[in-house]
């Protein structure tokens, strides 16, 4: 989620200047490789006011600058997992807990058997061409996530 609300909460001194590039201020950002969600200025009204409900052209240009960046970033993290693992056959995932990022791929099945678990803050995705299933001891942890795709599959 972006704290739309708290990035317009601070500006460079006036509504038509912003503070995006600025170490002070409210933020919610991707900045040197972490996400910033900051908020120095303890305040609790647009800091970019236009007579109506929406901010000014400062405001709007610093709110964009900050959401991009910071949308590219979880973007890539859902995209490109930290793992792969594809087969030609089937594939058999037996007793395995998931802790980070991973796409499984079988160009025919994919099933698991035993203890199978998708941990809290693990990303994990199956992917086979014919058939997925879940045996009895597949689960996700509250904050996992977990998604399957049946479809073409192509192991190089």
């Amino acid at each position: 989620m972006f704290d739309f609300y708290n990035v317009l909460t601070s500006n460079g001194g006036d509504a038509d200047t912003n503070d995006l590039n600025q170490t002070t201020g409210n933020h919610h950002r991707w900045r040197d490789n972490t996400v910033q969600h900051t908020q120095t200025l303890a305040r609790n009204t647009s800091a970019y006011p236009t007579g109506d409900s929406h901010p000014s052209m400062a405001g709007n240009l610093k709110a964009t600058a900050e959401f991009v960046p910071l949308l590219n970033h979880f973007y890539s993290l859902f995209s490109a997992p930290a793992h792969t693992s594809c087969a030609p056959g089937p594939v058999l995932i037996s007793d395995t807990a998931y802790s980070d990022s991973w796409r499984v791929g079988s160009e025919t099945t994919l099933s698991t058997a035993g203890t199978v678990t998708v941990a809290a803050g693990a990303n994990v995705t199956f992917e086979a061409a014919d058939a997925i299933a879940l045996n009895a001891g597949f689960s996700v942890q509250s904050g996992g996530l977990f998604a399957s795709r049946l479809g073409a599959v192509v192991c190089n």
